[in-house]
């Protein structure tokens, strides 16, 4: 994006701004600085860049405010025509500069007044102030290129102080350092806005992110949503945000590593889901890399990497949305969800300057040609952002302190569940003490954090070989090859290789663990030649040899 130059005139200290500004949009905007106290001589003199940021309080423009904070006898309107006054200035410099950008005025931070006063009705200073701010607006509403920002809401999330009046006395400085480091923070995007595209779509994924839980896992009604419980509660917020943002038009799609029919259940069935299948333009939901579906999706929809945000719980498939596709936001989601709405809804991408009738209607009519297409390719493939991961999947044959995981694994999981067989701890133990029997569990690391125990394998002797009875994984680790190099380590500790026998039972939810078994076993067993992925490191711990937990 082109450096967009920016004049600040002010009446209270603010040169600080400048240099956070450019700070905060990392150095996209330049910002000069008018002397102090001269914004009415920068309204009414030559643009000194193309954009103006007027930030002015209400006692040093209006002196009959000034009065009325004094307790002087001073009727509104003498407050009004000021007002007037100083919003013809402000229409002036609008026909000089490409856009105005004005501080809304707020009660000033070093004066007080009393509370049960300051709002009476035509009298009370913040209700004069008040109606000052609508009058200002008014009389601007005609300059399409003079835009508003409310001071007021700045302050209103601003958690510390907003003055000093050390620094006031010294300085002439009303507002502290941290409140101006934070509305640049906050207001650069606005600024931005002027000569750059506003983010147009987000792009979601399901499980942990839109709801907590996994559906396929979880079912329907195990799934955390409302429901009066803060993680539920959270996530609904996040559906809230989500359909404001599509309410104006941002468009909204998923991808998620799940299967179809399942998720769809979700949205059709679940009391307290407030998006519904008909909010999302486009939807991938698979068991494919997500990148590629990414720009799948976006190519579907006519838009660019630069116009999409990304949302999802997991850490690692962020990391591969960034390396592959760096052109689209990915925000860092903090592990507390009741941040997300806060965060998704604040993010500066989706400010805008203007809201038109096709805005609002995007969703339903963006079948739109425009230079907007170009080529989308991966910035990563696949095979180098495996390798990066360094995944570690650590092999053991169950223990004791395991079994509770281990079971719990066994009879939650749906979708990569061979047989979905149900069993309790004690009878789990009691058919892997089988003398023809073993159990492996297995652990996945990589370079983002540990997930614990997320596999396991039961095999059982038969006809001279071995045949896998379950093989149950958590979803979370699908599609890096985790599941490939666990049927590789089970070869290996079994000597199986060849005469490794699996298969399925087909059960309305484990699509993906019989996709698997008909791609490493369309005959019913695995091949000599199966081998471990290169880019998995296995730690295999000795094998105590029986199955059972010791």
């Amino acid at each position: 994006m082109p450096a967009l130059t920016l004049h600040l005139t002010a009446d209270t200290t603010v040169d600080n701004l400048a240099g956070f500004l450019k700070r905060a949009s990392g150095a996209a905007i330049e910002c000069s600085v008018a002397p102090y106290n001269q914004a009415a001589q920068t309204l009414m003199g030559a643009p000194q860049a193309s954009q103006l940021l007027l930030w002015t309080t209400p006692d040093q423009q209006l002196r009959s405010f000034r009065r009325l904070l004094n307790f002087e006898a001073v009727p509104p309107e003498d407050i009004y025509a000021e007002v007037d006054g100083f919003a013809a200035m402000v229409r002036a410099a609008a026909a000089k500069y490409a856009n105005v950008f004005f501080m809304s005025w707020t009660f000033p931070p070093d004066r007080r007044w009393p509370l049960g006063l300051a709002s009476k009705p035509g009298f009370g200073a913040a209700d004069i102030l008040a109606r000052a701010n609508l009058r200002l607006v008014d009389a601007l509403a005609d300059a399409p290129n003079v835009h508003i920002i409310d001071l007021g809401l700045l302050q209103a999330g601003f958690p510390k102080a907003l003055h000093d009046a050390r620094l006031n006395i010294i300085g002439r400085m009303r507002f502290t350092p941290d409140f101006l480091k934070y509305v640049a923070e906050q207001i650069h995007p606005v600024i931005e806005a002027s000569i750059k595209p506003s983010k147009k779509i987000v792009i979601c994924d399901l499980d942990n992110t839109l709801w907590g839980g996994v559906v396929g896992d979880d079912g329907v009604e195990g799934l955390r949503l409302g429901g009066n419980d803060p993680v539920g509660e959270a996530h609904l917020k996040l559906q809230q945000e989500l359909k404001a943002l599509n309410n104006r038009g941002i468009l909204l799609a998923i991808s998620s590593k799940n299967s179809p029919e399942i998720a769809f259940e979700a949205f059709r069935t679940h009391p307290n889901m407030l998006l519904k299948e008909a909010d999302f333009s486009a939807r991938r939901i698979n068991w494919d890399d997500k990148a590629a579906n990414i720009l799948s999706l976006l190519e579907e929809l006519n838009l660019l990497p630069s116009a999409a945000v990304f949302l999802d719980d997991n850490p690692t498939e962020r990391s591969r949305i960034r390396d592959a596709i760096p052109d689209l936001l990915v925000p860092e989601l903090p592990k507390d969800v009741a941040l997300w709405p806060g965060l998704v809804g604040g993010l500066g991408g989706f400010e805008t300057l203007t809201l038109s009738r096709e805005d609002v209607d995007r969703a339903a009519n963006y079948r739109s040609e425009s230079e907007r297409r170009e080529s989308m390719t991966l910035h990563a493939d696949l095979g180098e952002w495996l390798r990066s991961l360094d995944i570690v999947l650590t092999a053991r044959a169950l223990r004791g302190m395991d079994l509770a995981r281990t079971v719990q694994l066994l009879n939650k999981t749906n979708q990569f569940n061979l047989h979905t067989r149900r069993m309790s701890e004690s009878e789990f133990a009691d058919w892997c003490a089988g003398e023809d029997r073993r159990c492996y569990t297995f652990s996945v690391a990589d370079r983002f954090g540990d997930s614990g125990l997320t596999g396991l394998v039961t095999v059982e002797k038969e006809d001279g070989g071995w045949r896998v009875v379950d093989y149950v994984m958590s979803c979370r680790v699908m599609g890096k090859g985790v599941e490939d190099a666990i049927i590789a380590e089970t070869i290996s500790r079994t000597g199986a290789v060849g005469a490794l026998r699996i298969g399925a039972t087909p059960t309305a939810k484990n699509g993906p663990a019989r996709e698997f078994v008909s791609r490493i076993a369309p005959q019913g067993v695995v091949p000599a030649s199966f081998v471990r992925p290169e880019h998995i490191k296995v730690v295999s711990e000795p094998d105590g040899g029986a199955g059972g937990p010791g």
